[in-house]
């Protein structure tokens, strides 16, 4: 009889703890999509332009804005690459405008050239976020300094 208890007490705990665990699996997939759609509607943080030709925007005399502080510029960057720091970016619109050649910002992660191809496109810059400047030199075969 108390082998039946135990049995019983044991078969429903691993049931609940089953139960549980499918609850959780499911409980973080609707995380993970909701995440994945919070992710969509703040893309202008982060990498946005993934189908956009990094080749055939240099093609057209593209320049590459690193938006990085000068000692992580210094750390290593995209051969050519201009590094105006984003804080410094207002102050280099008018030049850029006067360029009139597409601008591809890099950073460490996708983040603060995300902010800064915003700021760029709100001026009537074309601009595309490449995201990490490793990134970027992968993506346009240059080699790094």
């Amino acid at each position: 009889m108390l082998n039946r208890i135990i049995y019983a007490i044991v078969y429903n705990c691993v049931t609940a703890i089953t139960v549980l665990f499918c609850f959780a699996v499911q409980l973080c997939n609707q995380n993970l999509n909701h995440l994945t759609n919070t992710m969509g509607l703040l893309s202008f943080l982060g990498k946005q332009e993934e189908s956009q030709d990094l080749k055939e925007l240099m093609s057209r005399g593209g320049i590459i804005i690193d938006v990085r502080t000068p000692r992580e510029f210094n750390t290593g960057h995209v051969t050519g690459s201009k590094n105006i720091p984003l804080d410094a970016l207002p102050a280099s619109i008018n030049e850029l405008k006067i360029k009139n050649v597409p601008v591809i910002t890099c950073c460490a992660s996708g983040m603060r050239s995300g902010i800064a191809t915003n700021q760029l496109k709100s001026v009537g810059i074309e601009s595309v976020n490449g995201g990490s400047w490793y990134s970027v030199k992968l993506e346009t075969n240059e080699s790094c300094e």
